[in-house]
C-alpha cells in the first residue's frame, strides 16, 4: 500500500519524475546514494508525478516488470494528493507565469503547486523550468 499524506506527516522533499526515474535505473549513482542516506519519512512524491511515471510504463516494452518496480518504490514514499489548496496555488503560478510571458509545462506547474502547498523542497534535475516559479525551493541531487 502507498503511504498517503496523513496529518502530522512532515516530509521534507518532493521527488520529481526525473529523480524517481534515476532511482529506478540507479543512474546517476549520486541520486541513488543520496536517497539511501535519507529517512524514508523525509521523502515524498505526488499523484501528479505518479501519473507521469504510470504513463511511462504504459509506453514501455516491459510493462509488468516496470510496474512492479514502480509500485515497490512508491510504497516507500509519502504520496501527496492534489487538492483544493494545490489547485489555488497552481492558478496563482499559472497566472504569474502567463503575465511574465514565461511558459512551462502544465504538469510542472501542478508539481510545483504541490510542493509549495505542502512546504516541500522539490528535488529535480529540471532547474531551468522550475526556477521560474516564485518561492519554490529546489535541490538538484545529480550534481
Amino acid at each position: 500500500m502507498m503511504m498517503n499524506r496523513k496529518v502530522g506527516t512532515l516530509a521534507k522533499y518532493l521527488l520529481d519524475t526525473n529523480i524517481l526515474v534515476y532511482v529506478i535505473n540507479h543512474n546517476p549513482q549520486k541520486v541513488f546514494e543520496k536517497i539511501a542516506t535519507m529517512q524514508l519519512g523525509d521523502l515524498a512524491t505526488c499523484s501528479i508525478v505518479a501519473s507521469e511515471l504510470f504513463f511511462g510504463i504504459e509506453k514501455s516494452k516491459f510493462k509488468a516488470h516496470n510496474a512492479k518496480m514502480l509500485n515497490q518504490m512508491l510504497e516507500s514514499l509519502v504520496i501527496y494528493d492534489f487538492g483544493l489548496k494545490e489547485a489555488q496555488i497552481y492558478a496563482q503560478i499559472r497566472a504569474d507565469l502567463e503575465q511574465k510571458g514565461q511558459i512551462i509545462g502544465n504538469m510542472d506547474m501542478l508539481i510545483s503547486a504541490t510542493a509549495l502547498a505542502n512546504e516541500l523542497i522539490l528535488v529535480t534535475n529540471n532547474e531551468r523550468e522550475f526556477s521560474q516559479i516564485a518561492g519554490l525551493r529546489i535541490e538538484n541531487w545529480t550534481q
